[in-house]
């Protein structure tokens, strides 16, 4: 019997240990802009595929410069995406999308060449390294830096 008492205690102190030692499973990332209902200003203009998706909501965060930032995501979190529309340069929008995420981590690192370079953080994210790289916040989500989209990048 005290053998028995043995190998369930070690059992029980086997599987706490491996729930406190796994490693946490990140949440998605939280952009709380997209709680908001939505308005007519949130659809991106015409041009830009809407996605094929019905799970994805967009919402227009900032306009700067000539330049509107859309985000996208899907309903779970699981996916985002960062839709940079330049008005005098229509033809130059770009969207790129992340799968997942991590909380605290950037999410998206965008650009239109020789316009932009964007940057889309979730709502709890540390942006003093954006800002020591040189850039400014156009909302709490995203942060941009004028001028040449690095060369070799997507855009």
């Amino acid at each position: 019997m005290k053998r028995i008492g043995v190998v369930i205690a070690a059992i029980v102190v086997a599987l706490v240990l491996g729930v406190l030692l796994s490693p946490p499973i990140p949440a998605n990332p939280v952009i709380s802009a997209l709680d908001r209902p939505a308005m007519p200003a949130d659809a991106v203009p015409d041009g830009v595929p809407r996605g094929s998706n019905a799970n994805f909501t967009t919402r227009l965060l900032a306009t700067q410069d000539g330049i509107r930032y859309f985000v996208s995501q899907t309903e779970d979190a699981s996916s985002t995406c960062l839709t940079i529309y330049p008005e005098q340069h229509a033809q130059d929008w770009t969207t790129q999308c992340s799968i997942g995420g991590d909380k605290g981590k950037e999410l998206i690192r965008a650009g239109v060449a020789g316009l932009v370079t964007a940057v889309l953080i979730p709502d709890d994210f540390d942006a003093v390294g954006l800002v020591r790289e040189g850039f400014v916040p156009v909302h709490h989500n995203i942060y941009v830096r004028p001028g040449h989209w690095p060369a070799g990048l997507p855009s």
